[in-house]
């Protein structure tokens, strides 16, 4: 068996070490770390071998009693298992810390005998002290070696008690003591100190666990807080948040103690509130500093970038006279704004306009374009009454851009979307009216025929001009309890009775004497004429306006300068719609 007072060292060690089990787990430890080892073992070993010689009637000797601790050294300490460079420095802070403690064991027990107390208490108290000792030295030990909790497993026998402290030297009353005090004392500690050291193992393994998914959590979080405001939701970690099954599967807990998987689960979530609120409001408040930053625009015009660098508004010199302050700045509206069948390829921008009018007249284009990467339908499109209206876009290299025309301008909010729905028309892009009867496939008010043409040259009937304004308004039901009957060729409407009866119901169209509609005949630019005009602020409207905005923007002349009853175009009635789309008049 070996020394009782190796025994009381490895206590003492561990108790006063607690990270003595990491650092024999480390195979890299410095030169200063095993230096400190070994200064807190010889620390301990050198004052209990005072002690016992003292005890023993030895001599004061401190080599002696290092020469013996020495012979098992490495045993002790699991010195086998380090580098030579660990085993060197532990041995030296070991060898000078134990001669120093150990005159420090030797003078106070020498001082303490010399009180007045009998045999039979010095006994006791003594038998206690070294008891205790190694109690709570087996006591760990066992825990930590995964054995169950008895203390008559290592006990000292009476007779091993006797030879180890040469107790046959001393008098029968201070021997019994001795022997009496050792025993209790050893069960009482051995006892308490395998309970604590259980708890005490729970304990820290459940700190680290703490620790350990709180650092996890937080890096989750902020990564799951900067998504979810880019995709317009709300400021709400616990929805974020994954269950505890799905954390326990994801870092791999069923492979850990209770303890550990309880303190990770709880420090994960609180790590993930932390790290998730951080960023969610850190992104909202690097929005809200690009909300702020307003650029002041002259007749000289001004290049115009958002602070992410991903969008850029130019301005032409000459676009207009007043000075006016212009912010471009990303925004976040909520997640179900509607957007149809478009997919989001970029965040949400929008175009302020700051003086005492909110708006300034332009007199020549602005260009507005995004860094894109995406197919080729991809578009720019402006959020216009809740609803995303393409605008004609030109994609070249990594770019994307719009014209945002000369015209009565306050702003907008804009994004890029790609539809992948719409059918591409073999005729369209020749045409004059290319442009605008390309967005208005795209905002899906019109489409083609079977063999994938627009036919823009075609006439426009008067059931086909009724439902694309309707379209184009958004009307949605009748306004009028007018019955379909009352034409005598309702039957003849087909899909574009509800279109007619809404028109009619309106006051923007009307039948003919014979109480006819005659859905498939031509519309003339008169009945056009008419017809706008009816529509509340168009009063003033004249076909002849757009006939020459025609002529000097598309160098195209409308048939209507051989008479307005002539009859109009599908690519003129798109272009006019497009037109009065545009500067806010439908």
């Amino acid at each position: 068996m070996k020394k009782i007072f190796l025994f009381c060292m490895i206590f003492l060690t561990i108790w006063t070490i607690p990270s003595i089990g990491v650092s024999q787990r480390n195979d890299d430890k410095d030169v200063k770390k095993a230096y400190e080892d070994g200064q807190k073992f010889g620390a301990v070993a050198g004052e209990l071998s005072g002690k016992k010689d003292l005890v023993n009637n030895r001599k004061n000797n401190w080599e002696k009693a290092f020469r013996e601790e020495e012979k098992n050294l490495y045993d002790e300490y699991d010195l086998d298992d380090e580098t030579g460079t660990y085993r060197i420095n532990f041995k030296k802070g070991f060898e000078e810390a134990f001669e120093k403690e150990y005159e420090r064991g030797y003078r106070n027990s020498e001082t303490s005998l010399d009180s007045e107390k009998s045999a039979e208490e010095i006994g006791l108290e003594n038998g206690k002290f070294f008891g205790a000792m190694l109690g709570e030295s087996h006591g760990r030990k066992d825990f930590y070696a995964g054995k169950t909790n008895d203390y008559r497993r290592n006990m000292p026998s009476d007779e091993i008690i006797r030879k180890e402290y040469s107790l046959s030297k001393d008098s029968k009353e201070y021997s019994d003591n001795f022997v009496l005090g050792y025993k209790k004392a050893y069960e009482e500690k051995y006892t308490y100190v395998f309970r604590v050291s259980n708890v005490d193992n729970k304990k820290i393994t459940k700190e680290d666990g703490l620790d350990n998914g709180k650092e996890i959590g937080e890096k989750m979080g902020k990564a799951y807080g900067n998504i979810d405001y880019e995709e317009n939701k709300v400021n709400n970690w616990r929805h974020a948040i994954l269950s505890d099954l799905e954390i326990m599967h994801k870092y791999n807990l069923l492979k850990e103690v209770p303890e550990y998987r309880t303190g990770f689960i709880a420090g994960f979530k609180d790590g993930f509130k932390i790290g998730y609120t951080d960023a969610f409001q850190q992104a909202n408040m690097n929005i809200a500093k690009g909300n702020v930053n307003y650029v002041k625009v002259s007749m000289q015009g001004e290049i115009i970038v958002s602070d992410d660098q991903n969008v850029t508004l130019s301005i032409e010199a000459g676009t207009f006279y007043r000075e006016t302050f212009f912010s471009l700045a990303k925004i976040n509206l909520p997640s179900n704004y509607p957007h149809e069948s478009y997919e989001a390829v970029t965040n949400m921008y929008e175009i302020k306009v700051e003086n005492n009018l909110s708006f300034i007249n332009t007199k020549k284009p602005m260009i507005l374009q995004f860094k894109y990467y995406g197919s080729e339908t991809g578009g720019i499109y402006k959020l216009v009454n809740n609803e995303w209206l393409y605008l004609n876009s030109v994609i070249d290299k990594n770019t994307i851009s719009t014209k945002i025309p000369a015209t009565h301008y306050s702003g907008g909010i804009y994004a890029v979307f790609i539809d992948d729905h719409y059918t591409e028309l073999t005729d369209v892009h020749s045409n004059w009216a290319g442009e605008e009867i390309y967005s208005f496939m795209r905002r899906n008010y019109v489409s083609g025929y079977p063999n994938n043409t627009f036919r823009p040259e075609n006439h426009v009937s008067r059931a086909e001009f009724v439902t694309l304004l309707g379209r184009v308004n958004k009307w949605n039901s009748s306004i009028t309890n007018l019955k379909q009957k009352e034409f005598n060729d309702a039957e003849s409407f087909g899909v574009f009775k509800n279109d007619i009866i809404n028109a009619v119901g309106r006051g923007y169209i009307q039948g003919y004497p014979d109480n006819t509609f005659r859905p498939n005949k031509s519309i003339s630019y008169q009945e056009i004429e008419w017809i706008i005009q009816k529509i509340p602020g168009n009063e003033t409207f004249k076909w002849d306006d757009i006939a020459e905005k025609m002529f000097y923007e598309k160098y195209t002349r409308s048939k209507s300068r051989f008479g307005k009853n002539k009859c109009i175009t599908r690519a003129e009635v798109v272009y006019m719609l497009y037109v009065l789309q545009q500067e806010k008049r439908l």
